[in-house]
């Protein structure tokens, strides 16, 4: 006698066969009829003897199915499942589909259990990357193709389909002030800022869009960018700037000034990097050259000096025009009387020297406007004390100091550069 107690089963081979009622069917001569090769599932009831031909399997526990758990069931024939009273859901041999608890799973002799599939946990600010492994209708309804990739959003458990592959879990990158994403699709899409994205397009997620982001199934992170930041005493050049629409402008330069902060879009690169603005000294200048036509604002100092960078300022408590006609009346009126030789001796002595110097760089300088054309290629200088910030159409060439200080006149004589024009 075979006994199968409460919440257990057993697997008989070689069943009997049995009519409508349940009586066993015998041939004429009162052997049992058998179902050669078949098996069927037996549960608790009464002890009960085995016909002849009939083999029975261990008696086993039913498999109690939790809750966020499933058993992965695959047919190994055609058969009609009951899934309750009501309903019946015919399936097909190779048919594959989950048993979902909590509950009791009775064993069926037409279905092979695959797997126990636990359902994943999904956190704030992780997504769960899925794969379709044939066509499927996924929980939103929605139909994937064999093959198609997508995330899972939703916060809380998740038990992926019969035919959903786990790829992996998504952790959503934190975008702060000082950091951004760079992102690439890697096929035409809508993003999910409803923003329609083509293939190997690049493009920025900073977070004043998101505070998270989670890269989508077509996205790739190329990098994470580091904000820029400007002092007020620094600047840069910024080549090929993104217009509104987030485009680069190929070959279009934009200089900016600090205080400042920005990241770098895709196709922006910095030229030279972050530069200092140039303070120069009383004693200090800056050659420059034009790379191509411009009209240039000159500073205040360098538009009160002549090329020998001698600063036209009062000095002794005389105004500048006073001093220039003193001081070329004196020599007109000597050179006309004394002749030239006078004009020669009187260059040697150091004190005249320094005057006739004043005079020339009176003569040569202080004539130029705060606005001056420079064409390309053209050389000029600038003179402290300032701070310069060269425009884009300007190279800074070289910074030089004053060959002659003499700080009592407030006298600076810099080196005659010929290339230059002032």
């Amino acid at each position: 006698m075979v006994s199968i107690p409460p919440r257990h089963y057993c697997i008989i081979s070689n069943p009997v066969c049995r009519d409508e009622e349940g009586k066993p069917i015998q041939y004429k001569h009162g052997q049992v009829k058998l179902r050669h090769g078949d098996s069927e599932v037996r549960l608790e009831q009464d002890p009960f003897p085995l016909y002849p031909g009939e083999v029975s399997g261990t008696i086993l526990p039913l498999q109690v199915v939790h809750a966020d758990t499933a058993i992965h069931l695959k047919a190994i024939r055609d058969f009609d499942e009951k899934v309750d009273s009501k309903e019946t859901v015919r399936r097909v041999a190779g048919e594959e589909w989950l048993f979902v608890g909590p509950a009791t799973y009775i064993p069926q002799v037409e279905a092979e259990i695959i797997e126990v599939v636990h359902a994943i946990i999904l956190t704030a600010n992780q997504a769960l990357r899925l794969r379709a492994r044939r066509e499927l209708i996924d929980s939103t309804k929605k139909t994937r193709m064999a093959g198609e990739e997508w995330l899972v959003r939703m916060q809380g458990s998740y038990l992926p389909n019969a035919y959903e592959e786990v790829v992996r879990k998504v952790d959503a990158q934190i975008l702060t002030e000082e950091v951004a994403l760079r992102l690439k699709a890697t096929r035409a899409f809508v993003d999910v800022f409803e923003k329609q994205r083509k293939a190997g397009e690049e493009w920025l997620v900073t977070n004043e869009m998101a505070d998270t982001h989670i890269p989508d199934i077509d996205e790739i992170v190329v990098s994470t960018i580091h904000r820029t930041s400007l002092t007020s005493r620094q600047f840069c050049v910024l080549v090929n700037p993104v217009d509104e629409r987030g485009r680069p402008q190929v070959g279009k330069r934009q200089l900016i000034r600090g205080e400042k902060n920005f990241f770098l879009y895709p196709g922006e690169v910095l030229e030279k990097g972050v530069q200092n603005v140039f303070v120069l000294g009383q004693e200090e200048a800056l050659v420059l050259k034009a790379k191509e036509e411009c009209e240039e604002e000159l500073p205040a100092s360098s538009a009160q000096r002549g090329m020998l960078g001698i600063p036209l300022i009062p000095l002794l408590g005389a105004k500048v025009e006073a001093i220039h006609l003193v001081m070329s009346i004196f020599f007109v009126l000597n050179v006309l009387t004394r002749g030239v030789s006078w004009a020669i001796e009187a260059v040697q002595s150091p004190v005249v020297a320094s005057l006739v110097v004043l005079l020339l760089a009176f003569t040569l300088g202080g004539r130029q406007s705060g606005k001056v054309k420079r064409g390309p290629g053209q050389r000029w200088m600038v003179y402290g004390p300032l701070e310069y910030l060269p425009s884009l159409e300007v190279d800074v060439v070289e910074k030089r100091k004053a060959m002659v200080q003499i700080e009592a006149l407030n006298l600076y004589l810099f080196f005659f550069d010929r290339s230059a024009a002032f």
